[in-house]
């Protein structure tokens, strides 16, 4: 297998002090203080044993697992260690972190791997590995990545799967990822490691499994109908390459709600240790001791005081033994029966948070999709993107129009200011000529007037004899004259004020150019809600998250078609979650809201949460669809209708999902 950015070989880590046998020890990976793993070394377990990782799931609790599977170590003599993948390193360990944030949990396995060895003998040459939910996922990816690392697997309740297709990309199929630079996968190796898939009877998708799933299984199936789908894709590749299939598959009862609940009765510790090692080990013969009975001693004077002690014992200790057995059974009947009295019970009961469907506000085709189920995410950050060529197009030609206006308008700005000021100029030498025309029509009337006078008074003198006639026919000529002059004058005048008029009707069109730049204003405006639009759509194309959360699942992938009104991503957000209770009618009456709730989780079952009842629903569930109801009405044994009563926990803490099953109970008022 040729790989150029994946986890090197372990190699032998310095010799570690011996650890203690037959205890669960938590220890820190000496290079990398704060790395912290269990390791589990069990007395029979001795040289060369083999050595067992088990990976834990999306719980991250490393101890559970190893402590569960101690006794079956001890039985088959296996060392056993569990890493711990903390999210603050390794966010996304189960896709073998090979993204481009957080620590390489493969190589950290590695490390810890040849330090466990080098401090309990063990065999490092080919790790078994046990996968539990999220670890089951990095388990047969680490297989198949590695797979001469790897002796066998077994990989419990996966629920999404990598499949053997190199044409889709990583981690759905083992296609290269751009995620994941560097990650390659040994198909052919891989084959010939045996792989047992445990599944859980009645298992369905429901709970976490099916919020926090991973992309690489169908919304409509369950994660048995994943894992039979997965066990044919890795036996279709074996027959291509006329190959035995070394994949099985094995059904246990119960469900993968918590690895703890499938552990009970210790059918899964023995069916996973049989794929991996075999049947178990019998119980030496050479161990086995004879135990012979001593030889009756002679009597003496003590027997007969031993016989009367004995006489006693057999008369009082038998029926008080009866009596601390009888209380020891019928107090905790008592206390369940006070506690059937006096609250209100109801196993139809779900965690509860803000599920958002987020999709875009407009049509397109999704171009990418930035997260992956399980991923946590900030609040407006870009979860996925549509096709945006032709939106940006759009705010560019928005933008081109909106500036091309812009223009026209300054330039009639422009113009129109300098036309003004032409005009400005001109009507005030029209006036000016005005004036001085004025001027000269009174002064060519006033001459007109004198030479009228002059005249008559050469005339009067003329009759009289006093003047020549020559002088009469000269005033007359100078009357004549400044006639003439007058009109002049006056036609001066009428040609100001033609003047002005003109000027005054120009003033009046540029008033008119005036309004039209309000248009043009009108018109930039349009523009300008154009342009926005166009960024507002181009801005649509980035689908972001509503608020601090978790992906639930992707329901739309790279290249498919976005519609207003369908989902995209489905998201839970702002991390609150509640419990949703249903209970009988006939109970309703014991029920108000602010009485106190106990809260108890298949998935926690030694927790118990506190709560008080927030609020009572306003109508019973023959009046909601079946989607909303834990178990619908045609499927229970008692037809009656329920009501749903919502339950806030005091202290939640981080571990709870929605979807959780939960049995709830409701202290009863008194009436």
């Amino acid at each position: 297998m040729k790989r150029d950015s994946t986890a090197p070989p372990p190699e032998a880590a310095p010799p570690r002090p011996e650890l203690q046998r037959g205890q669960l020890l938590s220890c820190e990976l000496r290079d990398d203080p704060g790395q912290e793993y269990f390791v589990y070394a069990p007395a029979s377990a001795g040289r060369d044993a083999p050595l067992l990782v088990v990976v834990h799931g999306i719980s991250r609790n490393a101890r559970e697992p190893a402590k569960l599977l101690a006794r079956f170590a001890d039985t088959w003599g296996v060392v056993l260690v569990s890493p711990l993948f903390s999210a603050e390193r390794y966010p996304d360990y189960q896709r073998l972190g090979q993204g481009r944030v957080g620590k390489r949990p493969d190589v950290t396995l590695g490390a810890i791997v040849a330090e466990v060895a080098a401090a309990t003998g063990a065999s490092a040459a080919r790790v078994h590995l046990f996968g539990f939910s999220g670890g089951a996922r990095f388990a047969h990816r680490y297989a198949m990545a590695n797979p001469d690392r790897v002796a066998r697997a077994a990989i419990v309740c996966a629920g999404a799967y990598t499949f053997p297709d190199p044409d889709v990309r990583f981690p759905q199929g083992i296609g290269p990822s751009p995620d994941h630079p560097g990650l390659h996968f040994d198909l052919e190796g891989f084959l010939h490691v045996p792989v047992c898939v445990i599944v859980g009877r009645q298992d369905a998708r429901d709970g976490a499994d099916r919020r926090l799933e991973e992309v690489g299984s169908k919304a409509s199936e369950t994660p048995n109908q994943n894992a039979l789908r997965w066990l044919a894709a890795m036996q279709a590749a074996a027959e291509n390459r006329q190959l035995e299939s070394q994949v099985s598959l094995l059904e246990i009862e119960g469900s993968s709600h918590s690895l703890k609940s499938l552990m009970k009765g210790g059918v899964l510790g023995n069916a996973a240790f049989e794929s991996l090692f075999g049947p178990a080990p019998s119980p030496s013969n050479d161990a086995t001791e004879t135990i012979t009975a001593p030889a009756e001693a002679p009597e003496d004077e003590g027997l007969p005081r031993a016989r009367r002690l004995l006489r006693l014992a057999r008369a009082y200790l038998l029926p008080l033994l009866l009596v601390v057995a009888a209380l020891a059974l019928v107090t905790p009947l008592g206390l369940w029966a006070h506690y059937r009295v006096t609250h209100v019970i109801s196993r139809d009961a779900l965690v509860r948070g803000h599920i958002a469907d987020v999709g875009a506000r407009l049509n397109g085709v999704v171009k990418r999709v930035e997260v992956d189920a399980g991923d946590r995410v900030r609040e407006g950050q870009v979860v996925a993107q549509l096709e945006d060529r032709h939106f940006a197009a759009r705010v560019r030609q928005a933008g081109s129009q909106l500036e091309k206006a812009t223009r026209e308008l300054e330039v009639e700005r422009l113009a129109i200011a300098n036309e003004r000021r032409q005009l400005e100029t001109g009507l005030t030498e029209v006036s000016a000529d005005l004036t001085a025309a004025m001027a000269q029509v009174q002064a060519a009337e006033s001459r007109a007037q004198e030479a009228r006078r002059r005249l008559e008074l050469q005339r009067t003198l003329s009759r009289q004899g006093l003047v020549a006639l020559e002088l009469v026919r000269a005033a007359e000529t100078e009357l004549r004259t400044s006639r003439a002059l007058v009109e002049a004058a006056r036609a001066e005048y009428e040609a100001a004020e033609a003047a002005r008029s003109s000027a005054e009707v120009a003033s009046e069109g540029l008033a008119v150019r005036e309004e039209r730049v309000s248009v043009l204003e009108s018109e930039i405006a349009a523009l300008r809600a154009e342009l926005a639009v166009a960024e507002a759509d181009l801005e649509g194309t980035l689908i972001r998250a509503p608020d601090d959360g978790a992906v639930v699942r992707r329901i739309v992938q790279p290249g498919g078609s976005s519609v207003v009104g369908q989902p995209i991503i489905s998201l839970w957000v702002g991390q609150e979650v509640w419990v949703e209770a249903w209970i009988d009618e006939d109970d309703l009456a014991s029920v108000a809201v602010g009485s106190p709730a106990t809260v108890t989780l298949q998935s926690y079952p030694d927790r118990e949460f506190t709560g008080v009842v927030e609020s009572i629903g306003v109508s019973t569930d023959f009046e909601l669809p079946d989607s909303e109801v834990p178990q619908p009405r045609h499927t229970r044994m008692r037809g009656t209708p329920l009501i749903g009563v919502r339950v806030r926990l005091t202290d939640p803490g981080e571990e709870l999902l929605p979807g959780l099953s939960a049995a709830v109970g409701i202290r009863k008022q008194r009436r």
